[in-house]
This record gives C-alpha cells, sequence and structure tokens, in this order.
C-alpha cells in the first residue's frame, strides 16, 4: 500500500516541530520526515520530537551525512529512539554535501565508500551483532532494537541505487524526481528494497496559481542540476537549453518534476509516481500554509 508523508522542512523552527508534526497527523498522513542539513536542526533531535508528538504516524530521518557521525553513535541513537518508539522509525543517511562535510573538515576520500561503510556498520549493530573491523573494535547494543527499522540509503545516481541496493533496505531520491527516473531507480533495487520519493506540493483550488508559486523553485533547481541523472530521465530534457538561468519553465516541466496544481491534479501526480514503483511520497510544501495546502488533498 502506498504511503503519503510530509517533510517538516529545514527552515521550521524548533519549537514548532512537535506542533507541525501533531497537525500532520490528524491530516491522516502516513508519515512525518525529518531533514538534518547543514547547520538547522538535527535530524536525530527532530525525529524525538516528532515521535514524541504523535501516536501512530511513521517517522523517517532523511538524512543524515554517514560520515558527521560515528557509526556507532548513529546505532546508538536510531536504536534509542527506535526502542522507545517501536516500529514507527526509518532512518536514511547520505554521503552529505561535499561542500558542508568539507567545512566541518569530514569529506571523505570516497563519499560513496563511506556511505556503505556507515550502513553497513549500523544495520549490523541494530541487528544485534558485534561488529569488529578498522572503524569499530568489537561494539555491540546493549539495546538492539525490535523491530529493527529500516535503513535507507540517499541515491543521487546509478552508483548511490547500487550502494542502496547492495547495503540499505532501499533508496531515498531527492526533490524533482521524475515518475521515469523512479522508475528506472525502482529497477536497479532488484533486492525489491523501500522505494521513498520527496516532490514539493503547490496545490490550490486554480492549478495555474499552484504552479506558478512553484515556477521559481522548479527554475532554480533546474539551473543548478542540469546535469542530474533525476532532470535526465524527464521527457522533456532534451528541451532544456544550456546556459543561463531559465526565463521560463512550462507547466508541463513542473508538472512532471512536482505535485502541483488542483487537488485532483496533484493526486494524479501521486499517483504516476506510485506506478513507477514508489513506496512513500513524501511531500515537501510550501513554509506558510502547508496544512491548508495537505488538507486540500485528503
Amino acid at each position: 500500500m502506498p504511503r503519503l508523508a510530509v517533510m517538516i522542512r529545514r527552515e521550521l523552527p524548533p519549537a514548532e516541530v512537535a506542533r507541525f508534526a501533531a497537525a500532520s497527523e490528524a491530516l491522516g498522513l502516513d508519515e512525518v520526515w525529518v531533514i538534518e542539513d547543514c547547520f538547522y536542526t538535527s535530524g536525530v533531535a527532530n525525529a524525538a520530537l516528532a515521535l514524541a508528538a504523535t501516536e501512530r504516524a511513521h517517522v523517517g530521518i532523511g538524512i543524515l551525512p554517514a560520515v558527521l557521525r560515528n557509526g556507532a553513535l548513529a546505532a546508538m541513537e536510531v536504536a534509542t529512539l527506535a526502542g522507545a518508539h517501536r516500529g514507527r522509525l526509518t532512518a536514511g543517511f547520505g554521503p552529505g554535501v561535499a561542500s558542508w562535510m568539507r567545512q566541518v573538515g569530514a569529506y571523505p576520500p570516497s563519499p560513496l565508500a563511506a556511505l556503505e561503510a556507515t550502513i553497513g556498520d549500523v544495520r549490523a549493530l541494530l541487528h544485534g551483532a558485534t561488529v569488529r573491523n578498522e572503524r569499530l573494535d568489537g561494539v555491540a547494543l546493549e539495546f538492539p532494537p525490535d523491530p529493527v527499522p529500516a535503513v535507507l540509503a540517499a541515491a543521487g545516481g546509478p552508483r548511490g541505487l547500487q550502494v542502496a541496493d547492495r547495503a540499505a533496505d532501499g533508496a531515498i531520491l531527492a526533490e524533482a524526481c521524475p515518475p521515469a527516473w523512479a522508475a528506472a531507480a525502482r529497477r536497479r533495487l532488484p533486492r525489491g528494497g523501500q522505494l521513498v520519493v520527496y516532490a514539493w506540493l503547490s496545490a490550490a483550488a486554480d492549478g495555474d496559481a499552484a504552479r506558478a508559486a512553484l515556477r521559481p523553485v522548479v527554475g532554480e533547481w533546474m539551473h543548478r542540476n542540469r546535469r542530474a541523472h533525476a532532470l535526465a530521465a524527464a521527457s522533456f530534457a532534451p528541451e532544456v537549453p544550456p546556459g543561463a538561468p531559465l526565463a521560463e519553465v512550462p507547466d508541463a516541466w513542473i508538472d512532471e518534476l512536482a505535485v502541483a496544481g488542483t487537488p485532483a491534479e496533484c493526486r494524479a501526480s501521486i499517483g504516476r509516481l506510485v506506478a513507477a514503483g514508489v513506496d512513500t511520497v513524501v511531500l515537501i510544501p510550501p513554509l506558510r500554509h502547508a496544512a491548508e495546502q495537505l488538507a486540500l488533498l485528503r
């Protein structure tokens, strides 16, 4: 059964996280996802706030930079949350944004190798193993969780998806994911792992107004990510001009990269992602009027 979720945006102040999570659960959303971007708020702390403020909603952490924590500490944090809120947590790890990791002195020689190593250590510890390798010397958790939460890998391209399939329980795809890229990612997870996709949300009774509100965001993303695998998979990729920022983004492009338009059009966009093999669609609403837009999809 496909699941609908909402992201707690990084710009939301810590004092408002619990209230937002509770309101999202009251709207009937299946999951609430928190993120960890330098230098906003902690993904682990926000997950704790969201879990404590809700009763049934699943909480996802997407994502924790793999090199910002020792694997043993990361496993302890995840195990603590999963042990206190049984069956309600998913933990995502990624290689981290290169500029931020350099800024904090944590950029590794190979980000994907570091990601795979961290996920391997964390999953082994969560499953109750004693880990001995070049990173950990006989480490075991005192309270391995039951059930063990899924550990997902953020994937921006084929190599990241290989790591997700080989080492993790599935993959997380970032915003601006056309259905064709979601379908390609699903094919690259032959072990059948979970597939989570982030998607910008802009919903209104006036579909044109909803798209217009999102147009600058999509245009800026396309300018900064012209070589992204997700953009290359879009049907309109050959039409994207090189060079300067886009002066205009057609409605059809927005419809392919986001969940935008009237409530019916938004539900159709979500349906296309689900048909492509997505298990959880994590909506990214605008910071203001988030509850009103989410309510339109009920």
